[in-house]
């Protein structure tokens, strides 16, 4: 290779490296301007509505894959020499001379003519300052970018215009713990509840088990949970009382069970079989079968029951038919014996949410007060105690000597402490009982009655609302 055609190359070469270059600085202007705009609008919603706990984590990718595009559209574009020649020559206005020079140089030529075209050409290069051609400025999309930041710097300046969810005190983290340990081995130790009520009730356990769920969610779970076993409680009792009306006036069927049904059914089965059951029977038996069909019909809990009855809907009384009957009534009478597993699960699960509902309530005094009459905080008093004015009342007869109520005091220029008692004769002494259902209803007015008022403090009201819903009695 001569002396010029070397030249050549090299100044392709140089040439080719700047247009690497400016291609670089376009692409990453623009792509991560898009990357830090996403970012910077994903960014300021999250004021607004919570997205996730690790928002600003995820909020870098957009910017990250913006860089990885503009590095990959960069070094993976093939640009050869010829490229690089056919783009100077239409810049430059050279007439194709550069790209007519590097065909000559890549064929070999060394005849005389190709060899003084070849040295025009490089004589013409040694004139093009590709620094003027080629400059590294500042890519058009960069002068965008201050805004982006402007958007994420926004972003961080808002409030957010909702509240997070506050992380389990040390108190609700061990009663969550002790809720899993409960629900685990209650799941152990029953086959009661179908497959995906089984599944729910192992990720609640896992939830519980996280100790950085917050407590909102647990209780919201919980209650998802409630209620599915509930509506499996239910439907279980729903097809055993149709069960009940379907064979309640058939004399086939003595004791209405669903073990007993499924051996007389065997019985029937066999005698069917061997050709020695009544016309009678045999007609009231696909009688008593349709009314059941009918009772059971959308039960989930007897769907395999329902769908045997509805295959020998239109098909002829047969012994595999009443065997196969059989069967599953008596699995519907083991899913009986379950009921009460089921219930224990549902007090056990209404137990949990009680207990971690309890575990976020501050019950601790840490000092004495009382409200005023405005509704705004008490004075401390470094006893502990109750400070308030002192009044003398006279406590009027009302008829009813065996209760007395006193208090005494007397006006004085500095303020001390009342004492207030009660006393009452053993013989009036009664014992008051309600049910839970009456206790919860009234517990709640009162404390609707408070939030209503005022008289709750605007940041405790969730966690009393939470509680009582926590709390509620199972219908």
């Amino acid at each position: 290779m001569t002396n010029s055609q070397h030249k050549l190359i090299t100044f392709l070469s140089i040439a080719r490296r700047r247009m690497r270059y400016l291609k670089l600085y376009d692409s990453l202007a623009f792509y991560v301007f898009c990357g830090m705009l996403l970012s910077g609008i994903v960014l300021l919603v999250n004021r607004f509505i919570y997205l996730s706990d690790g928002i600003y984590y995820f909020s870098a990718i957009p910017i990250f894959i913006g860089l990885v595009i503009a590095l990959l559209r960069t070094f993976l574009e093939k640009l050869t020499l010829y490229n690089v020649a056919y783009k100077l020559d239409a810049e430059l206005d050279l007439k194709e001379r550069l790209c007519t020079a590097l065909e000559l140089v890549d064929a070999g030529r060394v005849e005389e003519f190709a060899l003084l075209q070849i040295d025009d050409t490089v004589h013409i290069a040694q004139d093009v300052n590709l620094k003027d051609v080629y400059p590294y400025t500042l890519p058009r999309f960069a002068k965008f970018i201050p805004i982006a930041l402007s958007l994420i710097l926004v972003s961080w300046m808002i409030p957010r215009y909702y509240q997070l969810p506050s992380e389990p005190t040390a108190a609700e983290r061990a009663a969550m713990q002790a809720a899993a340990d409960a629900l685990e081995e209650n799941l152990n130790s029953q086959n009661a509840l179908t497959e995906s009520v089984a599944k729910d009730l192992k990720e609640n356990i896992a939830t519980l088990r996280n100790g950085k769920t917050d407590v909102r969610s647990i209780q919201k779970q919980l209650a998802e949970l409630r209620g599915e076993i509930n509506a499996q409680h239910e439907d279980l009792e729903q097809t055993l009382k149709a069960m009940d009306t379907a064979m309640q006036q058939s004399p086939l069927f003595p004791d209405k069970s669903p073990d007993a049904v499924a051996k007389e059914l065997e019985k029937y089965a066999e005698q069917l079989q061997n050709d020695d059951i009544p016309p009678e029977v045999k007609k009231e038996l696909e009688e008593i079968l349709k009314r059941l069909l009918a009772q059971l019909d959308g039960s989930k809990t007897s769907q395999a029951l329902v769908d045997q009855l509805r295959a020998i809907e239109s098909q002829k009384l047969s012994p595999e038919a009443l065997r196969s009957i059989a069967q599953k009534l008596s699995e519907l009478a083991n899913s009986k014996q379950s009921m009460e597993q089921l219930e224990q699960m549902l007090a056990q699960i209404q137990d949990s949410q009680q207990k971690i509902g309890l575990a976020g309530l501050d019950l601790e005094r840490k000092g004495g007060g009382v409200a005023r009459s405005d509704s705004g905080a008490g004075s401390e008093s470094n006893t502990g105690e109750a400070q308030g004015t002192e009044v003398n009342v006279d406590a009027a007869p009302t008829g009813n000597e065996s209760t007395e109520l006193t208090l005494k005091a007397q006006e004085t220029a500095e303020e001390s402490f009342s004492s207030a008692s009660t006393r009452e004769t053993p013989e009036t002494r009664s014992e008051v009982s309600a049910s839970y259902q009456e206790v919860y209803l009234n517990a709640k007015q009162a404390m609707s009655e408070a939030v209503t008022s005022g008289r709750i403090p605007a940041r405790y009201r969730e966690y009393v609302l939470e509680y009582f819903e926590a709390i509620a009695p199972s219908h």
